[in-house]
Order: C-alpha cells, then structure tokens, then sequence
C-alpha cells in the first residue's frame, strides 16, 4: 500500500511529460494484485482458478511498455525535481523551435508569469 501511495503522489506532482513512468508501474504491481484479491475473494471470473501467474505476465506488459515508451529507468524526473525546482537561479528549457518546454519557480517569479501561460509559446519575454 505504501508504494502504491507512492506512486500515486509522482503521478501526481509529475511534470505530465513524466507521469507516465509511474503510471507504468503503478499498472506493472496492481494487475496481478487485484487477480490475486478476486481469487481470494471468490470473485475470480473462471471459478476456482487462480489468474494471478497470467496476470503476472500482463503487469510485465505494462511495465515493458513504460521501460521502452517512458525510459522507465532513467533518473531524468528525479534529478529535476531535487534540482530544477530548488535553484535560486531562474532557468528556463526551450526546444529546438525556440518553444518554452519547461521553466523552474525561480524563472516564473523573474518573469512573472506563470509556467503554464509560457509553456509552448515562442518570443516568451514580450
């Protein structure tokens, strides 16, 4: 429960191009869970079979898909949070169209405006 909680905060406080890697894991741990809690129950859709090892497969699916979808093992969204975020320097990230993609509080306050009326626009500073 607690890692399930956990995930569900990063999902969260995520910036949304990140959200996916917790997601991925988050379905990956609660597929077989729930199998395994039907079958306890007697709620298990083919009477008195276990669907948890089939199930167990379908979580691997998910976690796959967010391993080569997401890059699930890259430390990207934990290094910008313990980083981006707690520099006293305003940075701000623009893509290779001169597009803003991301900007930290510190960026937000200089400019005064918010994240999400710069995020995307090009010419931010008029």
């Amino acid at each position: 429960m607690a890692s399930v909680a956990l995930l569900v905060g990063m999902i969260r406080n995520a910036p949304p191009h990140y959200r996916g890697q917790p997601l991925a894991l988050l379905i990956g741990m609660s597929v077989p869970v729930l199998g395994s809690i039907l079958y306890v129950l007697g709620l298990s859709p083919i009477r008195r079979m276990d669907l948890s090892p089939v199930l167990v497969g379908v979580g691997g699916i998910a976690i796959s898909w967010g391993l080569f979808r997401y890059r699930l093992f890259q430390i990207v969204p934990v290094a910008r949070n313990k980083v981006f975020e707690v520099i006293g320097d305003g940075v701000i990230v623009l893509n290779v169209f001169g597009q803003v993609v991301d900007l930290n509080r510190a960026a937000q306050v200089t400019l005064g405006k918010s994240s999400s009326r710069l995020q995307g626009r090009m010419g931010f500073l008029s």
